[in-house]
């Protein structure tokens, strides 16, 4: 590091004078600010954080107190920190009073502690990655990280993440994704013939549908950026009311894994088996349609390189 790039004395480590340095990931940052702000010794390259400034995390904490919760939380662990996305309906703009604050952590090293149980609290649901786990994410279920990724607000990392994205889509890992899909709405079509539902079952399949449906809208949005919101994109599939659906998949999300059936809410008790059963078949069928659209994407994909 020249004598130029600082202008005045700093601790000493090494006995040598530590300067000032805007750091990411051990190296000199070409987006000062945009990372870590900390002290650097240039004889033994230790590195340490005197203070996080994160404009999109300021920002975002200015538009959304609540995120200061989240900035406390993460202080001790700052060092290892690389990405923080907000993500969701609070970012897409059809969000209700009561949504959650959707994040997700990209972390250098694997933050021991589980932070989410801290911050449920607050309605942030926050969702926890090494750097090594993104990358295996991308290349065996890409579809969620693509998304966050693609419609996040970096409050933190945003070189990174357009370094992730400029990754090539793993087309064959979210035909697998689809193939993985069609095989659990079997399995949902087979639970409502052969058994009787009580309220808690009747919870589990709305829910199991629904976020199978979300998963596959997101595989979808990945090719088609500009394709209609969920609920328009599923209405030729369901005829019936989504929105009052969609609502219950809500309240299912948030179900205890071990409520008493005594405990379930009566709405999904008065739920009828041919109202499920219709809205399962509906999702088959939007997902199946899905799966051979991209189907026929890779093999004229494939054709195209063999020309």
């Amino acid at each position: 590091m020249r004598r130029g790039d600082y202008k005045f004395k700093r601790p000493r480590c090494c006995d040598t004078t530590m300067v000032s340095a805007y750091i990411r990931h051990g190296k000199r940052s070409i987006t000062p600010g945009s990372e870590k702000v900390g002290l650097y010794c240039p004889r033994c390259r230790r590195f340490e954080i005197k203070e996080h400034e994160q404009p999109g995390l300021v920002e975002a904490i200015k538009k959304y107190p609540v995120l200061e919760h989240v900035a406390d939380a993460l202080k001790p662990y700052m060092h290892t920190v690389r990405g923080l996305y907000l993500h969701g309906s609070r970012v897409r703009g059809d969000y209700r009073e009561d949504s959650d604050y959707d994040l997700v952590l990209i972390s250098q090293d694997k933050i021991e502690k589980d932070l989410g149980p801290e911050l449920e609290k607050y309605n942030v649901q926050l969702e926890s990655f090494t750097l090594k786990g993104v990358k295996k994410h991308l290349e065996l279920e890409p579809s969620y990280l693509i998304t966050v990724l693609r419609e996040g607000v970096p409050l933190i990392g945003a070189d990174l993440q357009k370094q992730l994205l400029r990754k090539k889509v793993n087309d064959i890992a979210l035909h697998v994704e689809l193939k993985g899909c069609i095989k659990q709405l079997k399995q949902l079509k087979s639970a409502i013939r052969k058994y009787e539902l009580d309220g808690g079952f009747k919870s589990t399949i709305l829910y199991s549908a629904v976020i199978r449906l979300r998963r596959v809208y997101e595989i979808k949005r990945i090719y088609d950026s500009k394709a209609p919101k969920l609920a328009e994109n599923f209405k030729k599939y369901y005829k019936g009311d989504f929105e009052h659906l969609f609502d219950l998949y809500r309240k299912a999300r948030d179900l205890p894994i071990d409520l008493s059936e005594a405990d379930v809410p009566e709405e999904f008790k008065r739920m009828s088996k041919s109202t499920l059963k219709e809205l399962v078949n509906s999702v088959d069928q939007y997902i199946k349609d899905a799966y051979d659209e991209l189907t026929d994407m890779l093999v004229e994909k494939l054709e195209q390189e063999e020309k």
